[in-house]
């Protein structure tokens, strides 16, 4: 991996405050980097402003896929400059990169020979012709892998570096054949275009303010023309499916969008909500923690206005835990409530007004609840760390779940540290329906991205055990319900179904164990223990609730 000659500009130009700045990379010798089977070639670092971004641009020369082409791909990635504390972060720059054709751009243009190529030039002013491709990085799926945030020093000397691009840019056969297109003097010239107030999409933020006491996020959605398009629902007998455009619940954020769906032969609608991936996600905690609420605004004026709401928290909801971790590729929904669209026309509310019907999304974050520790005891001379999970009305919650269609439902606990600065942990509980109707238990650890993951032993090498526990019926469970980690031996009588699980022994993935990034696959049971036998366990329910356990060898 070498670097291939320097990054030059050409051109900063602004019309009518449309700004792009515009970088040339000269490769030469390019066909012997091809004959060598190079993997990659990396241009010269440069910032494309003072203070700005440092970029670099990577060539990838021969790649073959399964069509038995070989391919050339660009890409750019960002390197740790001199400005990164002043700049703002993730990048957001529309970026074209492209692979000149100077079929076209050849002209004779004497004296502009800055850049080495002798009288004969190039007319700078034409290299947008050619094989251009486009970056957008708020909707470019570089995004997942965190290409656009800031750069560490670790990012700069990684022999495989991560970059944003595209792979098959060019085919190895079009260069061949057209060489006297794209190839002068034995260089290929890539050309990078930065579009300096071109964002892409540029998602809006939820506002902060104080609610009750309450530090909150409200975002509101507009409807416009809400009337007609209901009414042509209604005529048509067709579902309509509304989509606001995608949030942030505050700066930084998790990334949210809501749905209005129109159901006509039911005359009525349904809200729901889907988490989508953003910017943030690998920094922030999932499932998603906050309390919310999902209103159709009423419209009227001061004192008389009054919303209809639904209020919901992730650990509680009938959607399960499902559509509240980091999302992937396709959401998961979260159906809040149907109703009847008679809802919309009565009298004492106002919430069609000027043909328009507004959605509020509220975010309670001060309900937030920061990531608890286990109890540290000693259990047969040995300190072992304990965390306590208590899932409420379990029995209610698996009437609900409609396991034919979605074969599994995951429930998981809050996040957890090991001890004060150690491994940062979650209890996932596996539901799955069974051959003869009944539900399998499955319980299992996972490990997460923890802010201590640095100063720690990695690969995770403790023996932890998990296990379903007996409750007693007094007065002491029923008053510590409502704190998770807070039960005594006088409230647990004692473990059951209890399976340990030692690392080096396991037959889990071994990525379940390693340094985590975001998420590692969780270790334990997937199908524990049919639910059947749970029930019939006594103490084992205590009013519908079931209790959990992790127990942690240090």
């Amino acid at each position: 991996m070498l670097n291939y000659g320097t990054v030059e500009q050409i051109e900063s130009i602004d019309q009518n405050n449309g700004k792009y700045v515009e970088f040339v990379w000269k490769i030469p010798e390019f066909w012997q980097i091809v004959t060598t089977e190079q993997e990659l070639a990396l241009s010269s670092r440069f910032y494309i402003s003072e203070p700005g971004y440092r970029l670099q641009i990577i060539l990838t020369p021969n790649t073959t896929y399964s069509d038995n082409l070989g391919y050339v791909g660009t890409f750019f990635r960002l390197v740790t400059g001199l400005y990164d504390s002043e700049i703002e972060w993730p990048y957001k720059l529309k970026t074209v990169l492209t692979i000149v054709n100077h079929k076209s751009n050849a002209t004779e243009t004497p004296g502009r020979n800055s850049n080495g190529i002798g009288s004969t030039t190039i007319d700078y002013l034409k290299l947008s012709d050619g094989q251009p491709f486009a970056v957008i990085p708020n909707t470019d799926s570089c995004r997942l892998r965190s290409a656009f945030l800031r750069p560490s020093a670790d990012q700069d000397y990684n022999p495989n570096p991560d970059g944003c691009g595209n792979r098959r840019h060019i085919a190895l056969n079009v260069l061949e054949d057209k060489s006297d297109e794209y190839i002068i003097d034995g260089a290929l010239w890539v050309k990078l275009t930065i579009y300096m107030s071109e964002y892409g999409t540029a998602y809006k933020t939820a506002e902060l303010s104080m609610k009750y006491n309450q530090l909150v996020s409200y975002y509101e959605w507009t409807i416009n023309d809400y009337m007609s398009i209901q009414n042509q629902s209604l005529t048509d007998q067709k579902i309509a499916v509304l989509t606001s455009e995608p949030f942030y619940t505050y700066k930084n954020g998790y990334l949210i969008q809501i749905f209005l769906t129109l159901l006509p032969k039911r005359n009525a609608f349904a809200l729901s909500l889907a988490l989508a991936q953003g910017d943030y996600d690998r920094y922030l905690q999932w499932p998603f923690p906050y309390k919310f609420e999902l209103s159709i605004v009423d419209q009227s004026p001061g004192y008389w206005k009054r919303d209809y709401s639904v209020s919901m928290h992730p650990s509680t909801s009938e959607c399960g835990t499902d559509p509240f971790f980091q999302p992937a590729s396709y959401p998961e929904f979260c159906f809040l409530t149907v109703q009847s669209m008679e809802l919309l026309t009565l009298t004492h509310y106002n919430f069609v007004v000027n043909n328009s019907l507004k959605i509020g999304f509220l975010t309670k974050l001060s309900s937030f609840s920061e990531r608890k520790q286990t109890s540290m005891v000693i259990r047969d001379d040995k300190l072992v760390a304990e965390y306590n999970w208590l899932i409420p009305a379990i029995s209610g919650k698996l009437d609900k779940y409609d396991l034919i269609k979605d074969k599994s439902k995951t429930l998981a606990s809050e996040e957890f540290y090991t001890n004060g600065q150690g491994y940062l942990c979650q209890i996932l509980l596996t539901i799955n329906r069974t051959a003869n109707n009944d539900f399998a238990i499955g319980l299992e650890l996972a490990l997460i991205e923890g802010q201590y993951d640095s100063i720690l032993d990695w690969p995770f090498n403790k023996t932890f055990e998990l296990s379903f526990v007996r409750q007693s019926r007094d007065n002491s469970f029923v008053d510590n319900i409502t704190n998770n980690n807070n039960f005594t031996d006088s409230t647990i009588k004692h473990q059951e179904f209890k399976q340990v699980v030692i690392p080096e022994k396991s037959q889990c993935s071994r990525h379940s164990f390693q340094k985590p990034i975001e998420r590692n696959p969780p270790c334990g049971h997937i199908s524990h223990i049919p639910f059947s036998r749970l029930s019939r366990a006594q103490d084992l329910l205590s009013s519908g609730n079931l209790l959990v356990r992790v127990v942690i060898q240090l």
